[in-house]
């Protein structure tokens, strides 16, 4: 754990540079530019206390900050849109961070996985909080615009598709896609778009679908649903891989029969892994 709270110290020392990297403005704010850099610099370094530090005292943190700073983002016109789409680059500025550690091998096979486990679960909880502030200001101000109906809807669409993200690991041709809250049968549609559509545009070979994030088990028929993305994906050249899966879950995918040719994880540690051994990549190699 040493090398975990080493790269926590080290990101925390890079978030000014990190978060100036991202941006600091963005059109229909009235946040000014220095106001966005703090926000994103005090993000960065919940991230970085969850490394070197306790990461469920991190993620409860992380919850209060998130929504303070959602209501924030609503009060000076932030959209809804540009706020997920932010937490989405976040992520993977925050792959790009650990692939330069591994680079300058500053970080074993072992701590990089654990590494970003750990972050996208704190960014996963952001997610989740910002997400419900502007769900909870849609409900109030519904009574006051005739399309207020069709804002709610489109914005949940938003949240839908981002809140199961497709990421780059660092491993060329493998997807990641955390799976954020509870999932069901609408949302399962609109992350089978949304993940066919990146595997195809990205050639990927592999990708990982990690529900470590649920907070609920999964239905029956979201499950036929999942089955029915395994099957596509085969279609088009992708293998599929699972992690996470709660003991509850685990028990209704055996019960129903279903997805039993895809191979299953405990974690994406676990599969990621077993990827680097499967292609016979060392991390010696995985560094170059």
């Amino acid at each position: 754990m040493k090398s975990i709270e080493n790269i926590g110290k080290r990101l925390s020392s890079a978030k000014v540079k990190m978060a100036e990297k991202l941006g600091s403005e963005y059109e229909g704010s009235q946040i000014s530019g220095n106001d966005m850099a703090k926000i994103r610099s005090e993000l960065i370094g919940i991230h970085a206390e969850a490394l070197s530090g306790d990461l469920g005292t991190a993620i409860d943190k992380m919850k209060i900050k998130a929504k303070e700073i959602g209501e924030l983002l609503i009060s000076s016109g932030y959209t809804l849109e540009s706020a997920l789409e932010n937490t989405k680059t976040a992520r993977q500025a925050f792959w790009d961070f650990f692939e330069e550690e591994v680079n300058q091998q500053r970080l074993s096979a072992n701590a990089l996985l654990q590494a970003a486990s750990i972050v996208d679960q704190v960014l996963d909880a952001s997610i989740i909080s910002i997400s419900e502030c502007y769900i909870a200001s849609f409900k109030e101000n519904a009574a006051a615009a005739d399309d207020a109906a069709l804002q709610i809807k489109e914005n949940k669409m938003l949240i839908e598709e981002l809140s199961a993200p497709v990421v780059q690991t660092v491993l060329e041709g493998t997807l990641l896609v955390p799976f954020i809250g509870r999932i069901d049968a609408s949302r399962m549609e609109a992350i089978q778009m949304n993940v066919l559509s990146s595997c195809s545009e990205n050639n990927a070979e592999y990708i990982i679908l990690d529900f470590s994030g649920q907070t609920e088990d999964v239905d029956a028929f979201t499950f036929h649903l999942l089955d029915q993305l395994v099957k596509s994906l085969k279609l088009i050249g992708t293998e599929p891989r699972f992690a996470g899966f709660s003991s509850g879950a685990a028990r209704k995918i055996v019960e129903e029969g279903l997805v039993n040719d895809v191979k299953t994880f405990g974690s994406f540690r676990q599969a990621m892994y077993d990827l680097f051994s499967e292609k016979g990549i060392s991390f010696a190699e995985l560094a170059k």
